[in-house]
């Protein structure tokens, strides 16, 4: 019954009025998640943050709970965030991943990456062969 009208109502809605002429009231229905905002996996498809915070590591998990991100802000203080935490500015963590943070700022998703430094080693030692006299 309540699907029913639910459905009945929401086509009544979309059929008798444009969208611009809705109310405050409407719109927010209309713009609701129903099933949840979607949240992409991987922080490449989601735009660059310009907030003047830097990732400086990353202890991820498998278990999205158990993530947390080490984030200095503008004043140079580093701390600990895990998903649901509010950073300066009131932006909230949404995720976690590997590679970096994906972030609410503005009801917009932007993305703050874990800048990937260049590893590189000191080539091998040698072996240097001892010049000692071999006694007869």
């Amino acid at each position: 019954m309540i699907d029913k009208l639910y459905k009945q109502n929401l086509t009544q809605l979309v059929q008798t009025k444009p969208i611009s002429q809705l109310d405050k009231k409407e719109k927010k229905f209309l713009n609701t998640a129903f099933f949840g905002d979607y949240i992409p996996q991987s922080i490449g498809e989601i735009k660059k943050s310009m907030l003047n915070v830097k990732v400086v590591g990353i202890l991820y998990s498998t278990r999205e709970a158990d993530s947390q991100a080490i984030i200095k802000t503008a004043d140079g203080q580093e701390q600990t965030y895990r998903k649901g935490d509010k950073l300066p500015g009131g932006v909230v963590i949404q995720r976690i991943t590997p590679d970096g943070v994906l972030v609410m700022h503005n009801n917009s998703l932007e993305s703050l990456s874990l800048p990937k430094n260049e590893l590189i080693f000191a080539p091998p030692p040698r072996f240097i062969e001892p010049n000692i006299p071999l006694s007869h």
